[in-house]
């Protein structure tokens, strides 16, 4: 960001915040962020609704073709309705829906101290009780909510269209990917568990361990990357979670999850029955990161293109080896 763009940024803070001055102190590029803009911002605010220090987390749309998921409006007021919920989502700041300031619409939110879950299957279990409480307020959001701009709920429910919407993509690929194809027709074929008929609500969407950032207590810090979040079953949040870990380490996951969240919403979750959604968040996400790395392919002359975008393609193999395994059985 040049000089003129961050004199600009402090000049909107204070008019939005309503403060006499603000000075940002810090401002780190950060990589990735579902190939958007992101920079971390240190704020130093004199009055106003929120005086004084200031962490924050900057995202701005992007322009090339790694951007995926949603513009910076459209996330930004998800996580407000999660925030209002009372599920672990990063506080909403304020947000510039016009290019007025850096050129193209942004968002500030609060930065949220803490490191990835990673893979940790131990601590996982740990921390079910409180990321089912968290799971359990958000997906108490239910529609309409014209506020928050969301797509409506598929007619035909959400896995049929997630479905669709993978085969789309992968249709319009040259380069084949059987395990993805194979992994969509055991979908099909098996499911939903329950059938189709669970309530709508609002979801994470992307609910991995890197996505979770837990405390230096080892406590649940909150949950970040909405880009994705939207109208579904709640048991794809699970199921997105669990599929982190394979053998002995997913099961005990998957139990504690499905134990915690029974408790937490007063629904029952078959444990057993999670595999399937673990399946499906598996084939989303090979998706996602290699339609990434496509995107960074054709952005690299650009700018902005973040090779950890370029990257996440190698991730793709260890996603689709992990759909073989959990549906080796009909192979």
């Amino acid at each position: 960001m040049m000089q003129s763009g961050t004199q600009r940024l402090e000049a909107w803070v204070a008019r939005t915040a309503g403060a006499e001055r603000a000075a940002v102190t810090r401002l780190d590029p950060v990589t990735g962020g579902a190939g958007r803009e992101t920079w971390w911002v240190d704020l130093d605010l004199r009055g106003g609704n929120r005086p004084g220090a200031v962490a924050a987390v900057l995202r701005a749309d992007g322009a090339g073709a790694t951007a995926v998921g949603h513009d910076a409006l459209r996330a930004f007021t998800v996580m407000d309705a999660a925030h209002r919920a009372g599920a672990a989502a990063p506080e909403p700041l304020w947000h510039c829906p016009d290019d007025s300031v850096l050129g193209r619409p942004f968002h500030l939110r609060a930065r949220i101290a803490g490191r990835p879950l990673d893979g940790e299957a131990e601590s996982a279990v740990c921390l079910a009780p409180t990321l089912a409480a968290t799971l359990a307020r958000l997906h108490a959001v239910t529609p309409p909510r014209p506020d928050l701009d969301l797509p409506p709920p598929a007619d035909a429910g959400p896995v049929p269209s997630a479905i669709a919407d993978v085969r789309a993509w992968l249709d319009a690929r040259a380069t084949p990917r059987p395990a993805l194809e194979w992994g969509l027709r055991w979908l099909e074929r098996n499911g939903p568990p329950g059938g189709t008929g669970a309530p709508v609500r609002l979801v994470h969407g992307d609910l991995h361990p890197d996505n979770v950032l837990v405390g230096p207590d080892g406590e649940l810090a909150g949950l970040i990357g909405w880009d994705h979040a939207g109208w579904g079953d709640p048991r794809e949040d699970l199921g997105a979670l669990a599929a982190a870990w394979d053998g002995a380490a997913g099961e005990s996951v998957r139990d504690a999850l499905a134990r915690a969240y029974a408790e937490a919403s007063g629904r029952p979750v078959d444990a057993a029955a999670l595999v399937y959604w673990e399946v499906l968040a598996l084939v989303r996400r090979a998706a996602r990161l290699a339609g990434r790395a496509e995107g960074f392919r054709a952005d690299a002359g650009h700018p902005g293109a973040a090779l950890a975008l370029g990257l996440a393609g190698h991730a793709v193999p260890a996603l689709e080896e992990a759909i073989l395994h959990r549906t080796e059985r009909d192979l």
